[in-house]
């Protein structure tokens, strides 16, 4: 944790002049600030890490937007040096215009007690870059980062809109891992997203789920929260494992009259050197082979002496006919390996070349100590452990990115695409005795996989006539394989199909939530935290509070702190949280205990006085308690999904899940229940 004296320098360093390019904060790959590595947030609570961000680290913007104060870093993408600006709204609750959050209705989190204060963490889309943010951004749907965050911790990921590959832009993941990131270092508590991420006509979250068993967001930790139409988690995961365990052979012998699907089955199935047996399988080869080689097909050059039709995988290519190059080709065509000083000099980035040296005899001595004995690991798993060893996160993915083919000591690093795993991972070789390898062909062997880095150069163009054939074949465009693969699997079942059914519970889970653990504290620390929970009286319970009670406040106090002074502490921390909490004066702390389980710190009810009953901002819900009862689903609480109200006994139902037609046009709606009531 860093001491004030280093935050005030920083601060005094950001506010005195203008950043250049040296100055600014950067992101390695979004892990974090250059400016923040060295500091970690210096409080337990959202509500104060957030504040110490906005005037130790940020610069007050002397623009407002609606009204409400504005602050912003500028902060760079280390991988293409692209440099934007994070925007950070205090929106106060009483003057803005929407009291109530309908994300946290449709998150189930509609009890929570309504916050003073919202954070809105804004990324602006690129072509607003030189501008300043405008009346309205709040509610504006283009930026490429939205996320609101309550001031007790709660929030919620709006928007994500960048896009997936990119070298000159912010891509999605990074724009997702910087979102994430600030999470972390504010001590974000609990934040939910609503995944409605497509790609052409394809549901990311289905695709994703079938291939990865998790949502594309579930890269990041996120699980599931609440699904729509009466979903519950324990549904959705058997959903899931149901696609997951998804035979290949099921799936032929289910559509075994198409003939395009069996094509694109057997394109790769051959093209894999891994055995692939599940749907599950050939789905997450197939976007690992989209995401490596983007448009290029997987069908190779055909021999000259074998039939044009008989195609082959790229991953199985002939090297009579084809090369593929592991880095950039020199000018033999083959691919070398330097030494760790020449691949040092050869780098152009900020890195001294001997933290960089420094940095990669790092990953030669984790990779040789192994994993249950391989020297061979993935990229996150090394990730990690290298994080024990090297504090600049940034220089770390600059090094993982760049290293291939080095010579270090007696080893050569290397990456390779693994056929156990299909990922992306890093091994050494024994260099010493062994002639450096000038090609990724194995010449004792007539087939190899080729390094994934980037896409096939083949040593000659292909034939007219083999190019003709081959836009005909399955394996010319991937992603057009997965999408009918995708097709197949969500409309060609029959509605009651256990497959069919499986995907749409899948499709109608939306809403993830990520939960970040308060971290116990040093035991030098001088402070605590307490779980702070408002017990209301029974009566007041009974006609003011009707809903189940939130979640408690994290409050910080220092250790060994007096009962007297403790309910001061809780007192001016709810009063600075909630809008119904303005005058409430803590009486007595019923019980304080140490947590148990998952829980650390001290858990504390307190009772006390003055909790506004008369306002209206005492839920996120709001005041309207809406009567959900749909009989198909079963759902009893709203889930985001459009419904409609019986005229009768004012209960609301999905439309889906009725015959409803045109409500528009109808004046009037009766519910199933109230149908069979008139009848009788």
């Amino acid at each position: 944790m860093a001491d004030s004296t280093t935050l005030r320098k920083n601060h005094t360093f950001v506010k005195k002049r203008k950043l250049d390019e040296t100055d600014r904060p950067t992101f390695g790959c979004f892990s974090h600030p250059a400016m923040l590595t060295t500091l970690s947030s210096p409080y337990h609570t959202f509500r104060d890490n957030v504040r110490w961000f906005c005037h130790s680290i940020a610069d007050l913007d002397n623009i407002r937007v609606d009204g409400f104060c504005v602050w912003y870093a500028d902060l760079q993408n280390h991988r293409n040096g692209v440099v934007f600006r994070l925007y950070i709204v205090e929106e106060v609750v009483r003057p803005s215009a929407d009291y109530f959050c309908f994300h946290c209705i449709c998150a189930g989190w509609g009890n929570h007690f309504v916050c003073k204060r919202r954070y809105h963490l804004i990324v602006p889309k690129e072509a607003s870059w030189g501008e300043c943010l405008k009346d309205g951004a709040l509610t504006e749907g283009q930026h490429l980062l939205h996320g609101m965050i309550h001031c007790n911790g709660f929030g919620h990921l709006l928007r994500v809109n960048g896009i997936e590959t990119s070298a000159s832009r912010l891509r999605r993941d990074e724009i997702m891992e910087l979102f994430d990131v600030m999470c972390g270092l504010l001590k974000t508590r609990k934040v939910t997203v609503k995944d409605t991420l497509r790609k052409g006509q394809m549901e990311l979250r289905l695709l994703h789920g079938i291939a990865y068993g998790k949502p594309w967001y579930g890269e990041w930790g996120y699980k599931f929260c609440r699904g729509s139409f009466g979903v519950t988690e324990q549904k959705y995961s058997m959903s899931v494992e149901l696609l997951n365990s998804l035979d290949i052979n099921k799936l032929l012998r289910d559509f075994s009259d198409d003939e395009v699907l069996r094509n694109i089955i057997h394109c790769y199935k051959d093209a894999s050197d891994a055995q692939l047996t599940t749907i599950s399988d050939m789905l997450d080869f197939m976007l690992a082979f989209k995401y490596i080689y983007g448009a290029y097909p997987i069908a190779k050059k055909p021999n000259t002496e074998e039939s044009v039709t008989s195609s082959g995988p790229l991953f199985r290519v002939n090297k009579e006919h084809a090369q593929v190059f592991v880095s950039s080709p020199n000018k033999s065509g083959l691919s070398k390996c330097l030494n760790l000083s020449s691949w040092a000099e050869k780098l152009d980035c900020r890195y001294p070349k001997r933290r960089l040296q420094s940095t990669a005899q790092t990953v030669v001595l984790i990779l040789r100590r192994g994993r249950n004995g391989f020297m061979q690991m993935g990229r996150h798993e090394l990730r990690e452990i290298m994080r024990q060893h090297v504090g600049d996160t940034g220089l770390i993915d600059y090094v993982l990115k760049s290293i291939n083919n080095v010579i270090v000591g007696d080893k050569i690093v290397r990456r390779i695409y693994s056929s156990e795993t299909k990922r992306l991972e890093f091994t050494v070789e024994n260099y010493k005795g062994r002639k450096t390898p000038t090609s990724i062909f194995d010449m004792e062997d007539e087939t190899a996989i080729p390094s994934p880095l980037g896409p096939p150069h083949f040593s000659s163009p292909l034939p007219e006539q083999a190019s003709a054939m081959l836009a005909a074949m399955p394996g010319e465009n991937v992603l057009d394989d997965i999408s009918y693969v995708y097709k197949c699997i969500v409309r060609g079942y029959k509605s009651c199909d256990p497959v069919a059914l499986a995907s749409q519970a899948i499709i109608d889970s939306k809403f993830f939530v990520k939960e970040w653990k308060v971290e116990e504290e040093e035991k030098d620390s001088m402070s605590t935290w307490v779980v702070c929970r408002v017990l209301p009286s029974s009566d007041e319970l009974t006609r003011f509070l009707p809903r189940p009670l939130p979640p408690g406040e994290i409050i910080e106090v220092p250790k060994g702190i007096e009962v007297k002074h403790l309910k001061l502490r809780l007192q001016s921390a709810l009063r600075d949280t909630y809008c119904m909490m303005d005058e409430y004066v803590v009486r007595e702390v019923l019980e304080h205990e140490n947590g148990k389980g998952e829980s650390l710190g001290v858990q504390a009810w307190v009772e006390g006085s003055g909790l506004d009953f008369e306002t209206l901002l005492r839920y996120e819900a709001g005041p309207c308690d809406w009567k959900v009862d749909c009989e198909k689903c079963g759902s009893k609480e709203y889930d985001g999904e459009e419904m409609v109200q019986c005229t009768a006994c004012k209960a609301w139902l999905h439309t889906r899940c009725i015959d409803a037609g045109d409500m528009e046009q109808q004046e009037m709606f009766l519910c199933p229940k109230c149908c069979c009531t008139r009848r009788a």
